[in-house]
């Protein structure tokens, strides 16, 4: 016995790192798993961010005909009031319905965009005016009786591409139940293309907060 009463007084010979060699070993295959997953990452990341850009602005197919568009606000360029206009010269519907309430002192959205579309060809007599609306789901709230007094069954929903997605709950949860049906179709945004959307700042930020918002949608 050794002096601590331990039999067998030789003991093991320590390891050439002083015991470390485990603890390097759980580092290294740690890293290296690391590795793998930014790795494995860097490869689906791309795919996946480029679904989510087509998941947010896929369209409705357009009806061959529809008693009514109805054009949202929120586009500062006038791009969706540009797309509603061709698709009234195109015969699609022959009523065009513009929603949004006060942006500015005595400046109401709707009656700006009514003004857009006059230019671009509608007639006065074509185009109806919701002045209230101040979300996309009031969008949805004050022109579904306008449509119900239009005796209207087919509505074509003209927003922005990444709004296509959120435009379509709401609409569908409050037209749908009246007995219309709602197609959404999105006019092209320069500040959103689905295949890049996540690396232009813009992108990002129309990308984000309708993911942040249509959760909300989805738990509300």
């Amino acid at each position: 016995m050794d002096p601590t009463g331990r039999a067998g007084g030789a003991r093991p010979a320590p390891t050439p790192d002083g015991g470390r060699s485990r603890p390097r070993r759980l580092a290294r295959a740690l890293l290296l798993a690391l590795a793998a997953a930014l790795i494995l990452l860097g490869v689906l990341a791309e795919p996946l961010l480029v679904g989510v850009g087509h998941w947010l602005a896929r369209p409705d197919p357009l009806p061959a005909s529809a008693d009514a568009l109805v054009v949202l606000s929120g586009d500062p360029y006038g791009l969706r009031e540009a797309e509603a206009a061709r698709l009234w010269h195109q015969g699609l519907a022959p009523l065009v319905v513009v929603t949004g309430g006060p942006i500015a002192w005595q400046t109401v959205a709707a009656e700006v965009m009514a003004r857009h579309l006059e230019a671009l060809g509608v007639p006065g007599e074509a185009i109806l005016v919701e002045g209230r609306a101040t979300s996309t789901w009031e969008n949805a709230a004050y022109t579904l009786p306008l449509m119900e007094a239009q005796g209207a069954r087919q509505v074509v929903v003209v927003t922005s591409n990444y709004h296509v997605r959120r435009a379509r709950l709401a609409f569908r949860r409050l037209y749908e139940p009246a007995g219309l049906q709602v197609a959404v179709h999105g006019a092209p945004d320069p500040g959103f293309h689905p295949d890049g959307w996540w690396q232009e700042p813009l992108g990002r930020e129309y990308g984000l907060l309708e993911l942040m918002k249509l959760l909300w949608y989805l738990v509300t």
